[in-house]
């Protein structure tokens, strides 16, 4: 008599290879340097806790890169970027909203130097770090979108119908979102890349926001101080 099989019973998903992680694992080493070099009257955390992020988002991307067909390291992988990119973009938010605190109520305690140099921080922490959660977000992620089994993507990207104008089984990569970042960034709404989904809209939504308030509040005060 054969054996069946329980109905519940699924085969296992192969681990789809890794996608490469050297400019992402440059991004965030970059974002930790700019943040540790914020001025000490605009920090909202001590310092180690960028080290703490740095290496909570690094060590899974050297295991995933060393062990690319462990399951548990490539759902870990996923889990800790998304994290750690979020806390730095949350913390983002809450440094603006201190120094707007800071601009409002205690005016005399920050300097033309320390506004300027922390609008401009989070002007280079906003794209680098909003890069980073695009790269990481879009169709469940690099690996995904490598192995071309994906969820839907996140963003349309011009190249995707550029036809004979781009390689065949062209793919972005992560200078793809960097760009889309940037100009994200500068443009105050999408230019190169168009977002598909709800989440998508939100986190461009939500960097438009920061970078406006950024420049508009932060930087202009400084140049406003210095003009005075």
């Amino acid at each position: 008599m054969p054996v069946t099989a329980p109905l519940d019973s699924r085969p296992p998903q192969a681990v789809p290879p890794a996608a490469p992680r050297l400019f992402p694992a440059l991004t965030i080493v970059a974002v930790a340097a700019v943040v540790i070099g914020l001025p000490g009257r605009v920090h909202i955390l001590p310092s180690w806790t960028a080290y703490a992020v740095v290496a909570m988002l690094l060590l899974p991307m050297v295991l995933r890169t060393a062990l690319p067909a462990d399951a548990r390291i490539f759902h870990l992988e996923r889990a800790t970027t998304l994290a750690g990119v979020s806390i730095v973009c949350v913390l983002s938010v809450v440094t603006l909203a201190n120094l707007i605190a800071g601009i409002l109520l205690r005016s005399h305690a920050l300097t033309a130097y320390n506004l300027l140099a922390s609008s401009t921080a989070l002007w280079l922490t906003n794209v680098l770090g909003f890069s980073l959660l695009y790269w990481a977000l879009d169709g469940g992620g690099p690996d995904l979108r490598l192995a071309g089994n994906g969820r839907y993507p996140d963003f349309a990207f011009a190249q995707a119908g550029a036809g004979d104008a781009v390689p065949p089984g062209w793919l972005p990569a992560y200078m793809d979102y960097l760009f889309t970042s940037f100009t994200t960034q500068t443009a105050f709404g999408p230019t190169d890349a168009l977002p598909l989904t709800s989440r998508a809209k939100a986190v461009m939504m939500l960097q438009s926001i920061i970078s406006l308030i950024t420049l508009v509040v932060v930087a202009s005060r400084a140049i406003g101080i210095l003009q005075t």
